[in-house]
């Protein structure tokens, strides 16, 4: 059985939607293997690790809202090529 007949030849946006949400998704997974690296590897305890995760959570919201300002004023251009 051939069981991605059925996604041949589909439009080429659907496969740069696909592959950007599995980039995505990759990108999820980091603050959850953060929490296990900091907890079983390092040997912080659940509190610990937790308060780390949600500072990091806290600055990248932080940065996105700085970061969105930067483009409407500078353009998106500019900063994808300095970033």
């Amino acid at each position: 059985m051939d069981y991605f007949s059925n996604y041949r030849n589909l439009p080429r946006e659907i496969y740069i939607l696909f592959i950007s949400r599995i980039i995505d998704a990759a990108g999820s997974f980091v603050q959850p293997l953060l929490t296990l690296i900091l907890t079983e590897k390092i040997g912080l305890s659940a509190a610990e690790s937790g308060v780390y995760i949600t500072i990091i959570g806290s600055l990248s919201v932080t940065g996105i809202i700085f970061v969105g300002k930067l483009i409407d004023l500078i353009g998106r251009n500019i900063i994808i090529l300095f970033s």
